[in-house]
């Protein structure tokens, strides 16, 4: 009997490698980037034998499992001006999390981001004096936009990276180590003080462009079987400068081709709107697709094109590489990264739609370009095959030892955000939260 309690205790030992904690502000049900990379990293991770947990915002508080790790949501409330972002009220998940964390005694921490539930990993990181893992995934300037419903563009990007580089310095500097998903990225963390760098890509599954349900896209849209088609699949909003793609499509010279806009998002309508307005002809936009259906779409394209220049790690542009598409794209941050001019795909200068057209034009009207660069683009991909990039991630883990830092300084930075200077919008929720946030503390 004692025999196979101690054979038992074994197992039990070697069961798990490890346990991480993944601290997170955006989670499932959302659909971005960010949610993409974190699910495909856990499943990964769990084939491994490394335990997960996972700490997210959530319309109820409850557990639920995902692919083997545990879930613990946390009531939130949407974000008055980006309803499909959610935000935990750090007065309500602060004891939460801080018993949670005491019963599952995680090995590692890994904030996702920097905002409330991140910034719970960072503080309960040096509390339970545990390695902090921090990853970059976003210019949240560039986002800054969505304060104003899309207003005052320019105006927002200045004030949001006036205020959040400051705390984004401090919040990353404070992790033992902080991943960036490119060399770009990584050399922009560096200029802000971030020393304590490391490049990884984002888990990307390659295997999403295989084994899915396949349909005629063709008759679908009522596509001619001889038109070129243009492919863009993402996210619709106004930092994805899908404007820039429909500017080009408009002067291409190529005019047997369509351009799918796949995908669903804040700006839908708008960028409809501006389509029709401009009385572009064989454009299509599909709104949402099942994720089971994206293979059909990158089957069809000839060409992939990614207009935005905000991106630290395009996972649509790794996907369409591991499809055999070309891709063309800016030649700035993250996609500069991906992007090998003349090997995978075309670059074209930042904000250029002449430029971007002109590159669409070269490589639809290019047969032999065209499956060069697919061919490579094919074999480019298997360098960033989900299996590598876990690898590395892992020995971060692993690597990573815990840090010593003065959270109260961190905590003492929110009094310093000049939020005076965008009261004049019209919803005062993250100035009242940045409030709560600061009182919460003193």
């Amino acid at each position: 009997m004692y025999i196979k309690i101690i054979q038992f205790l074994i197992l039990k030992k070697v069961e798990f490698e490890m346990k991480v904690a993944i601290f997170t502000d955006t989670f499932i049900p959302q659909t971005n980037g960010v949610v993409t990379s974190i699910c495909n990293t856990i499943k990964e991770l769990s084939k491994r034998n490394i335990d997960i947990i996972v700490f997210a915002p959530g319309k109820t508080t409850h557990m639920e499992y995902y692919d083997g790790a545990k879930v613990y949501f946390f009531k939130s409330k949407p974000l008055g001006f980006y309803k499909d972002y959610l935000l935990a009220n750090i007065n309500e998940v602060y004891s939460k999390i801080f018993t949670l964390l005491e019963m599952e005694n995680p090995d590692v921490y890994h904030a996702q981001d920097p905002f409330v539930i991140g910034f719970m990993g960072m503080t309960f990181a040096q509390k339970f004096k545990k390695p902090l893992i921090g990853s970059y995934h976003t210019f949240y300037e560039e986002y800054a936009a969505h304060l104003s419903k899309g207003r005052y563009k320019g105006l927002m990007k200045y004030l949001f990276g006036k205020t959040s580089w400051p705390y984004i310095r401090i919040f990353f500097s404070s992790c033992g180590t902080t991943i960036a998903p490119g060399n770009e990225i990584a050399k922009i963390l560096n200029r802000h003080g971030i020393k304590n760098v490391k490049v990884i890509p984002n888990a990307v599954d390659l295997n999403k462009v295989k084994n899915r349900k396949k349909f005629d896209v063709w008759q679908k849209h009522g596509i001619p079987k001889n038109a070129k088609i243009i492919l863009y699949l993402g996210r619709i909003s106004f930092e994805k400068k899908i404007e820039i793609l429909l500017k080009a499509f408009k002067n291409l010279y190529e005019k047997n081709a369509y351009l799918l806009i796949v995908g669903s998002g804040p700006s839908l309508k708008s960028y409809q709107k501006m389509a029709n307005s401009m009385k572009i002809q064989n454009v299509i936009f599909t709104d949402y697709i099942d994720d089971n259906y994206v293979t059909s779409y990158y089957n069809a394209a000839d060409v992939f094109a990614m207009p935005s220049d905000t991106e630290t790690f395009s996972i649509v542009t790794m996907e369409a590489f591991a499809a055999g598409k070309p891709v063309v794209g800016p030649d700035k941050l993250g996609t500069k990264d991906l992007i090998i001019d003349g090997y995978n795909g075309l670059k074209f200068r930042s904000g250029n739609y002449f430029d971007m057209a002109s590159k669409l034009s070269t490589i639809l009207n290019d047969r032999t370009l065209r499956e060069r660069l697919g061919k490579n683009a094919r074999k480019y991909s298997e360098n960033y095959s989900i299996e590598k990039v876990t690898n590395e991630l892992i020995n971060v883990y692993k690597m990573t030892q815990p840090k010593n830092f003065k959270l109260r300084e961190i905590i003492a930075f929110w009094p310093k955000l000049n939020i005076s200077q965008i009261n004049y919008i019209k919803n005062h929720k993250l100035v009242k939260y940045l409030k709560r946030i600061k009182s919460r503390f003193y």
